[in-house]
């Protein structure tokens, strides 16, 4: 079983993409581009939601969005869906067309690499008599104590449909401090895409109320 490592996280101003601004050409104000998308951070493969519904045209009305995710991928909608798969910078550009022709276009810079504090060092996948063990290695690469850190893996069909997910909690984590993992699912390694399977965290962090 091969190991599958990788980080992600989105580095950008707010959660838009950085405006490029279309070119004003005769006949009228070009379209305005904008997006959004979400998660923000994560582990590679990362499946990332984009939405271009902020897009919008001062005197007309927006019909085409094209999408270049700076791997060589391309697509086209107001709302799509993507997955990196590799560790590496990505500029991903959102071009827009209004009804009389003008375009506008915006980017955003997504940054392979860490998941922010709570960075997945190292993983991999194993069968087990029941199932599928994920074990693995995680780090707060940040300044503050984090009080629960949740890892968590997600499953996919050969066929890309999501089948499941398990999680685990960690406790009490220092800045600098290392923690192993492990969690066991059900499903069997035939049921699943390696490939397509995600990890992610998320962290509660001690100086912040629990509610």
């Amino acid at each position: 079983m091969r190991i599958l490592k990788g980080t992600l996280v989105g580095i950008l101003s707010g959660a838009l993409g950085l405006g490029l601004g279309g070119c004003l050409q005769p006949g009228g104000e070009p379209p305005v581009a904008s997006f959004t998308f979400s998660p923000l951070g994560g582990e590679a493969p990362l499946l990332i939601s984009f939405d271009a519904s902020a897009s919008h045209d001062p005197d007309g009305r927006v019909v085409e969005y094209h999408w270049d995710f700076g791997d060589g991928t391309l697509d086209e909608g107001i709302a799509v869906q993507h997955r990196f798969t590799e560790e590496g910078t990505y500029k991903v550009v959102l071009t827009v067309f209004d009804d009389s022709g003008l375009s506008g276009r915006t980017a955003a810079e997504i940054t392979v690499g860490v998941s922010y504090p709570l960075d997945v060092l190292d993983w991999e996948m194993g069968e087990t008599p029941w199932g599928i063990e994920v074990t693995g290695r995680v780090r707060n690469i940040g300044q503050r104590p984090i009080s629960i850190g949740r890892v968590a893996v997600r499953f996919y069909s050969p066929t890309g449909d999501l089948i499941g997910e398990v999680s685990t909690l960690l406790y009490d984590i220092s800045p600098g401090e290392e923690r192993d993992f492990g969690l066991n699912s059900p499903l069997r390694p035939h049921q699943i895409d390696e490939d397509l399977t995600e990890i992610y965290t998320e962290v509660l962090h001690a100086d912040i109320p629990r509610g």
